[in-house]
């Protein structure tokens, strides 16, 4: 019996330092990264109130995977750019209707490259046989119509 009661307060222990690693882990994470993601968010959405509740929201998702083991230091940066790429790719989605009939099926294609499927401007070149120069202004007219 007394092993037992041993055990359960041991598990209680390791779970009790899973959780203060846990909480530290993304602490010093929020700390290092949050600038840097909260100013990706406010490029691509144009509103700062909308902005901070991406953040916050793209936070607390990777919060739940570092208590998950699936974010660690190593690989931590990595993650949150590609949960923030999710996180604005959704927004600019699900704020698509405000998208005007005058974005060109260029531009379209540039932005669904890029966000949803995380290509980089070279790779867009390549895929759609322009210039670098044509590849970010498509880009930039498909963003600035989103935006406004």
């Amino acid at each position: 019996m007394f092993r037992l009661a041993n055990n359960d307060n041991s598990t209680s222990e390791t779970q009790m330092q899973a959780e203060t690693d846990c909480n530290r882990t993304f602490e010093v994470m929020y700390a290092k990264y949050s600038p840097v993601i909260y100013g990706m968010v406010c490029k691509a959405v144009n509103s700062e109130i909308r902005a901070a509740s991406l953040l916050q929201e793209i936070f607390t998702v990777a919060f739940g995977k570092i208590c998950d083991g699936e974010i660690n230091v190593s690989n931590c940066f990595t993650c949150l750019l590609a949960l923030t790429r999710k996180h604005i790719s959704e927004f600019l989605k699900s704020n698509q209707a405000t998208v005007k009939a005058t974005v060109s099926e260029e531009s379209k294609n540039c932005m669904e490259l890029i966000l949803v499927k995380g290509y980089s401007l070279k790779d867009i070149e390549n895929k759609l046989n322009l210039s670098r120069s044509e590849a970010r202004l498509a880009l930039r007219k498909a963003l600035n119509k989103v935006k406004h």
